[in-house]
């Protein structure tokens, strides 16, 4: 069975790997975190940030060097 290696975490909290194709491991799923009343109809002050958060550390992640590194990263280990 082989296994991914994340080699990758953004501020956010998500871990991205580029073995296997190409993975993530996401910081905010867009469940709720489990709080009373905190789901996936009505995400609580936290959650909300969270998802804040990660969509902006993606968007500057994907203008960075190091975004094209990982994509050649992925390129390279998937032939």
């Amino acid at each position: 069975m082989g296994g991914r290696i994340y080699d990758r975490t953004l501020e956010c909290g998500c871990m991205i790997s580029s073995d296997g194709g190409g993975g993530v491991m996401p910081c905010h799923y867009g469940y709720g975190c489990g709080k009373e009343g905190c789901d996936e109809n009505n995400e609580c002050e936290d959650c909300i940030k969270q998802a804040k958060l990660c969509a902006e550390t993606w968007t500057k992640w994907k203008k960075t060097a190091d975004y094209q590194k990982h994509l050649e990263d992925v390129e390279e280990r998937n032939q």
